[in-house]
Order: structure tokens, then C-alpha cells, then sequence
């Protein structure tokens, strides 16, 4: 419909009331198309969703088999920065190192694609090492250190950029060490304030990185870090560097510098009940309590908490036995006893997994805990999950594979749907180490 710009010129009260009229229409034909797109929105996620969750518990399928059969090796997940961008998940996982089913430690690495389902082979190390440290870089590379070559513990440390296939001379560890645990905690330094802003906001920092190193020495030292900014080796004194099968993890909110020291096994066999903090951005180490239960071989995993919160999982005890009991730590406050599990796990594996939103479909939640494989008398194929509000265990789906000391990992992807969790290498019932990966999409609790 046209306007008559001139009858509306002779009245300057109908003029406006036109023009008024004119924009609430168009905020209200708006506002209706913003409406109906929301609508449209929420209800194809919500159709999404809806058959997504009409498979809860969705069986672990084969994976193509890694190139060599492996354990006590490690799994890093990285983002391939000369991967070009569009070209699928930019996450890889990559296997390095380890023993193969003859005891023979390993050099070789490769990688796992999540979208293919498939491995390449990268190439070799300079060294064989089992036992060792990898962990991932900002930028894609891994730092990896320490280990055993089969002959002697290793204080060498190299640089790997998966991408390229590059390794480089790392700064060498102050101790050899085998078994040790490593983590990379990041904080904010030389914070500027920005000029009229308020307290507390700032217009300039750099975030700085350090990866630390604990436990696994041969003789009795502290926790060394590696710089990433300087590239260099530091230490500092503390207790528990001889202790293998402990956890160390990242503790506190985003960027925290703080990682928790846990448990872990004695030369003599005695296992530890001790904790400790590593401070990064103050380079100090102070005991963080001790646990409920001493513990080796355990699980460990932060939760989503803006405060901070871990959840320590079974293990070994002090009788060797393997343990159903689980511990949570919350920031200021002392150990707490977790959800029991439903049967006893040690030398399992822990990752995130989930479901899509059930209101929006560009989501990951919520978020699951996933415990799988792991041995209480021998290894295997069963898998626990913890749900949020994280108070109780369920079953999960089965391994195709019974395996203890394997490595999973998981990623979240769209185009996937739902969760990726992969699972990959370790000890079976009838073999000393294996080749086989196993993957599954969607993770939910399988009613019991």
C-alpha cells in the first residue's frame, strides 16, 4: 500500500502517528521473524536431539587398528595448525611411543583422525621411550620427556610438531625419570590496567605456559617445569618424586596455575596418601591434604566448576586390591568422599563425553564422565558413567574389547552430532599389549 505523502503533510498529528506506526510495524514484523527462526531453531534441535537420544548407550564400533600394537604409551590431542581450516576437525590424537606385545619399547608415532576413523603413520623419535611424558603445546607441538629406552631411564626431552613431522632438541630433565605425570597449566602475567576502565580489567597481559613434570625419578629430587616462553628446565624442591601411578591435573578456574599431586606407588611398594599443589605462577609446592584412601593407578579428571572441583577415581590400595571408592576436592575445602562406583576399576581410562543439548543443538551438555576398561581381577570391557549433578554411577555401553591401561580421549563436533569418544591400545586378557581402537558417538548413562 502506498502512502500519500501529501494528504499526510497537512496534518503534522497524523504525519507522525504514520511514521510511528510505520516502525512499530516494522519492529513487530521483526521481532516475529526473530520468533519464527527461534522456533525453527529449537525445534529441528529438538528433533535432532530426540533421535539422537533414542539410542542411548550407543555400542562401541572398530576402529582401524593402530599400526602397532601398544602399551604404557600416550595419547595427546593437539590442533594440527598447518591442517587447513574447513577440512574437518582440526583436533588429532597423537600416539607416541609406548612398548609393543614383546616388551620392546617403541619410537614410532602416528596419528588418529576422528573424522576418518583412521591412523597415519608419522615416524620415528630419536629414541625409543616407554613410560615418558607427552604433552600438548599451544601452537600444536608436543613436549615430550623422560621415559626408559630399554635399557636406561631417559632425561632427554624432544619437541614434536605432528604436522610437519619435525622433532626437536628439548632442554634435558635435572633427573631421569620413567613413569612420571605431566600436565601444561597456564596464568596471566604483566597485566596492565586500561586507562579510565575499572579495577580489574586490563588492557594488556601475556599469557604465559609451563608444562609440570612429577614423580617417576630414580632417586629421591623434586618436580621439574619446562618454560614454554624460554624454552628451559626448572625445578623445585618437594616430596613424592619417586612415585609412579600418580595424577597430576589441572586445578581451579579457567587458566588457574594451580595442579593437584596425588597418590601414586612407593619403590617399596607402599602406597601414598599424600597431595600436594603445584603453584606455577609462584613456583612453590604445599601439601594439599591427604586422601580418604591412599591410592595408585587411579583416575583423575577436573569437573566444569567456576571454583574448581576434581574428581579422583578408584585405583589400587594399599593391598594392591582395586578400589570402587572415589574422592572430590573442591577449592578451600578438605577431600571429600565422591558416588561410589558400581564395581571396583584401577588402571582405567577417563574421559568427557555427553549428549547434545536437549533444548539447542550447538551444544555439548551435559557433561558426562566416562570410566572405561580398567581391571579388578582382569582386565575389562565394561564402563561406568557419571552424569551430571555428578552423584551417581551408571552403566555404560561395552568395549568391543576387554582392555586395562588403554587411552581414550574425546572431542565435540557438530558435524558429528553428538560426542566422539575413542579408545585405543592397552593390555588384554589374552595379549600383553594390542592394536585395537574402538569408538562410540553419544555417551549416555544405559539404564540398569
Amino acid at each position: 500500500m502506498q502512502v500519500d505523502e501529501k494528504s499526510n503533510s497537512h496534518s503534522p498529528v497524523t504525519g507522525g502517528m504514520s511514521e510511528k506506526s510505520s516502525k512499530a510495524g516494522r519492529a513487530v514484523r521483526w521481532w516475529v521473524a526473530v520468533a519464527v527462526i527461534l522456533a525453527l531453531s529449537i525445534s529441528v534441535g529438538s528433533l535432532i536431539c530426540r533421535k539422537v537420544a533414542a539410542e542411548p548407550g550407543t555400542p562401541f564400533a572398530a576402529a582401524e587398528s593402530m599400526h602397532t600394537a601398544r602399551r604404557s604409551f600416550t595419547v595427546t590431542k593437539v590442533e594440527w595448525t598447518s591442517r587447513p581450516r574447513g577440512k574437518g576437525l582440526e583436533d588429532s590424537l597423537v600416539v607416541i611411543g609406548g612398548e609393543d606385545a614383546d616388551g620392546k619399547p617403541l619410537s614410532s608415532w602416528e596419528v588418529y583422525d576422528p573424522e576418518t576413523k583412521t591412523f597415519t603413520k608419522g615416524g620415528d623419535l630419536p629414541r625409543p621411550r616407554v613410560g615418558h611424558t607427552a604433552t600438548a603445546l599451544l601452537g600444536g607441538s608436543i613436549f615430550i620427556a623422560g621415559g626408559w629406552d630399554g635399557r636406561d631411564y631417559v632425561d632427554e626431552c624432544a619437541i614434536l610438531d605432528p604436522g610437519t613431522g619435525e622433532i626437536r632438541e628439548g632442554p634435558k630433565l635435572k633427573y631421569p625419570r620413567r613413569g612420571a605425570v605431566s600436565v601444561m597449566v597456564q596464568d596471566i602475567r604483566n597485566a596492565t590496567a586500561a586507562d579510565g576502565a575499572p579495577e580489574g580489567v586490563a588492557r594488556s597481559f601475556t599469557l604465559h605456559a609451563m608444562v609440570l613434570i612429577a614423580g617417576g625419578a630414580s632417586q629421591e629430587c623434586g618436580i621439574e617445569y619446562y618454560d614454554v616462553t624460554n624454552g628451559t628446565i626448572g625445578y623445585l624442591p618437594a616430596p613424592g618424586a619417586t612415585l609412579t601411578g600418580a595424577t597430576l591435573t589441572p586445578f581451579g578456574p579457567f587458566l588457574s596455575p594451580l595442579a593437584l599431586f596425588a597418590g601414586g606407588r612407593r619403590p617399596d611398594g607402599t602406597v601414598s596418601d599424600e597431595t600436594w599443589f603445584v603453584d606455577a605462577a609462584t613456583l612453590t609446592v604445599q601439601s594439599a591434604g591427604r586422601l580418604n584412601q591412599a591410592r595408585a593407578n587411579h583416575c583423575a579428571i577436573s569437573l566444569p566448576s567456576l571454583q574448581g572441583l576434581l574428581l579422583l577415581i578408584g585405583g589400587s590400595g594399599a593391598d594392591g586390591r582395586a578400589l570402587s571408592s572415589t574422592e572430590v576436592l573442591q577449592m578451600g575445602k578438605p577431600f571429600a568422599p565422591g558416588p561410589e562406583l558400581l564395581w571396583p576399576v584401577a588402571s582405567g581410562s577417563v574421559c568427557f563425553a555427553g549428549n547434545l543439548d536437549r533444548h539447542m543443538s550447538f551444544f555439548p551438555s551435559p557433561w558426562h564422565v566416562l570410566l572405561v576398561g580398567g581391571v579388578d581381577k582382569k582386565p575389562s570391557a565394561r564402563t561406568q558413567v557419571l552424569g551430571e549433578p555428578y552423584t551417581a554411577w551408571k552403566k555404560g555401553p561395552r568395549l568391543q574389547t576387554a582392555r586395562c591401561g588403554a587411552q581414550s580421549s574425546s572431542f565435540f563436533g557438530v558435524q558429528f552430532g553428538a560426542w566422539h569418544v575413542v579408545v585405543m591400545g592397552g593390555r588384554t586378557p589374552g595379549e600383553e599389549a594390542t592394536s585395537t581402537c574402538e569408538w562410540s558417538e553419544y555417551i549416555e548413562d544405559e539404564e540398569t
